[in-house]
């Protein structure tokens, strides 16, 4: 859609955490389009009327909106007749012509890694749709090994390291820091200085010690929970800003 220059109306399906809402930002960001969340549980007609008159007012300013409708199957019949004005005066981006943001540097190279087959397409197109050229893989041990082969060939490398749960939080959790801390460990390795590092974690007994861990290797730590996570999730997002290489 992005290399058409034209976006259309999707469906993003997939158990919570699996990044629909992020792919829906990042395709509001490279369009250049203002991201507009509703849920169709919370957001009642007068709260979507609101919405829409803000998306008229930004395409008269010359700028588009992207309507993200999370749970859109709960629509009751009042709500879905509330969007037939409006889609039809165009007031949102479906169908606008798009100009995706060129990229400001060469095109940067990404190993790809995710085991479900779903999410493992939709990823790879986005990617290469945003203009990266995606090494993608679906084996985790074929990625290492490509990885091992080339370590400098690649920019950037995005993995699901989602660790076996047991069903039981502490160990579940103690599993999570383990994974993270290995990721770091080969972030570490490979990074040059000024890099980044983002980690997806369960917050539990060893969460402090993480992010301890992140410090002492990064100018900027921060701790993320997406407005998408649900209530009774404890995962949360470890991010590393401005590497700082040991010198020995």
């Amino acid at each position: 859609m992005l290399a058409r220059g034209r976006l259309s109306s999707l469906i993003l399906w997939g158990p919570p955490g699996t990044g629909k809402t992020t792919i829906a930002r990042l395709l509001a960001g490279r369009a250049g389009l203002e991201f507009a969340p509703v849920s169709a549980i919370y957001t009642g007609v007068a709260e979507l009327r609101k919405v829409f008159e803000a998306a008229k007012a930004r395409r008269l300013a010359g700028k588009g909106t992207l309507l993200f409708v999370d749970e859109i199957h709960r629509f009751n019949r009042a709500q879905q007749d509330s969007f037939l004005p409006v889609v039809e005066d165009a007031a949102l981006a479906e169908g606008e012509p798009v100009v995706p943001a060129p990229l400001s540097r060469p095109v940067e190279r990404i190993l790809f890694v995710d085991d479900d087959s779903d999410f493992f397409e939709a990823g790879k197109q986005m990617l290469m749709g945003l203009g990266y050229e995606v090494v993608s893989h679906d084996n985790s041990l074929e990625a290492l090994a490509e990885f091992e082969a080339q370590p400098d060939s690649f920019d950037l490398v995005i993995s699901d390291m989602a660790p076996k749960t047991s069903g039981q939080r502490h160990a579940d959790q103690y599993r999570s820091y383990e994974l993270a801390m290995r990721a770091l460990g080969l972030a570490k390795a490979v990074l040059e200085p000024g890099g980044g590092f983002v980690a997806k974690i369960f917050q539990g007994a060893e969460f402090e010690e993480a992010r301890n861990a992140v410090r002492e290797a990064f100018s900027k730590v921060r701790t993320i929970r997406p407005e998408a996570t649900r209530d009774e999730s404890y995962e949360v997002f470890l991010v590393g800003l401005c590497f700082r290489p040991t010198i020995s």
